[in-house]
């Protein structure tokens, strides 16, 4: 799956984890942005969709480079495959 990590000023976080929690939407008016289909990993680390605004419009589908604010961003269709089938427990390992 073609993804986009942290940028250099938020980089994600790297190692062994578990999946833990999901969501179908989340937004952070902090950020500016929310996504679809989010499982986290690790605290406020998540996968998710490509950045969307308060009404779920796209607003940055950028992949296959560090583009987000530390979780791993993945294409809609592949953000929700993750979420139906990646179940919690599963060890995920980022580098």
């Amino acid at each position: 799956m073609v993804c986009a990590t942290g940028k250099n000023n938020s980089p994600t976080i790297r190692g062994t984890y578990k999946i833990q929690d999901r969501g179908t939407w989340f937004y952070s008016h902090r950020l500016g942005s929310g996504a679809k289909y989010w499982v986290r990993f690790s605290g406020d680390y998540l996968f998710h969709s490509i950045s969307m605004d308060i009404n779920q419009n796209i607003i940055d589908d950028t992949l296959g480079k560090r583009a987000s604010a530390g979780c791993v961003r993945l294409s809609l269709e592949d953000s929700k495959w993750f979420y139906d089938y990646v179940s919690q427990g599963t060890t995920v390992f980022i580098n």
